[in-house]
């Protein structure tokens, strides 16, 4: 592969990671701190994505205003859905399992019904690409890195200095002691479900500008976080970092060099051979 197609693709490949990363850190954080295992992830993603439509495209919101309320509002019905779905099932990951798959029904047939079985796109604020030395990148994708590394960015700024952040580790690593220390786990759960979901409500806002949004969207980015989950630990949040961009690069190359077709196959089948000699992930612990 010449240079340039290598850098170009790099690119495409960290832009992919960035979506996956922001919905499996959610997915991580759900796990690793209420241990549930919420499948319907990836309709919360299609939920944000289509709130992104209605308020930037029907009411003619800003866009980044737009993608400032999105993940607000997901993040609340995310506050919602975790007291009333999966707190009664906390620790129990075969209900709260059947409780999102019952979630992602609703869901899509709430779209539907909506929308239709409609696939929509999205402009964004700057239309174009920018060009160097032989590489293209659009506007949309550099919106989706420069969006997604702030949102990570900020995350962990919160696990470490913020009080709230620094209980949802010590719930994560033992909640039975964070009980004892005063720590309140509704609170933290519910701290825990507007992060895991607001950050799904950005990807599913930034989705809508590179690719299209329809009430089905959410099923291939699910099972795929899943399998960044396992890929980089579960429960670890870095690792969640580390799978996603993997993951993401991985895809993108495997597509160059094999097609559209056949190349995720791929990404996947290294992801599973990999976990065959490391089970445990990346930054997993033994």
């Amino acid at each position: 592969m010449p240079l340039p197609l290598i850098v170009q693709t790099a690119l495409n490949g960290f832009t992919l990671g960035m979506l996956y990363v922001l919905v499996a850190s959610g997915i991580t954080l759900m796990f690793g701190i209420m241990h549930i295992v919420n499948f319907a992830h990836g309709a919360i993603l299609m939920l944000g994505a289509f709130s992104f439509l209605i308020l930037y495209q029907f009411l003619g919101v800003n866009f980044f205003l737009s993608l400032l309320i999105c993940p607000v509002v997901i993040g609340a019905l995310g506050i919602i859905l975790g007291r009333i779905c999966f707190q009664p099932f906390r620790g129990e990951l075969d209900r709260s399992f059947i409780t999102s798959l019952g979630l992602i029904l609703i869901f899509q047939a709430s779209m539907l019904v909506c929308f239709g079985n409609f696939a929509f796109a999205l402009r964004g604020p700057v239309q174009g690409v920018v060009r160097l030395f032989g590489i293209a990148i659009s506007w949309e994708r550099i919106l989706v890195i420069v969006v997604g590394l702030v949102a990570m960015t900020g995350l962990f700024l919160f696990i470490k200095l913020n009080k709230w952040g620094q209980a949802m580790v010590a719930s994560a690593q033992d909640d039975v002691g964070g009980m004892l220390q005063g720590i309140d786990l509704n609170k933290v759960a519910a701290a825990c479900m507007f992060i895991g979901c607001g950050l799904a409500g950005v990807a599913g806002a930034l989705v809508g500008t590179i690719f299209s949004i329809e009430p089905f969207m959410g099923e291939a980015y699910v099972v795929k976080c899943f399998m960044i989950v396992a890929l980089g630990g579960l429960g670890s949040l870095p690792g969640a970092v580390v799978g996603g961009l993997i993951l993401g690069f991985l895809e993108a190359f495997a597509t160059v060099l094999t097609g559209a077709a056949i190349g995720p196959l791929i990404a996947f089948v290294i992801v599973i051979f990999f976990l065959l000699f490391r089970p445990r992930g990346l930054l997993g612990h033994a």
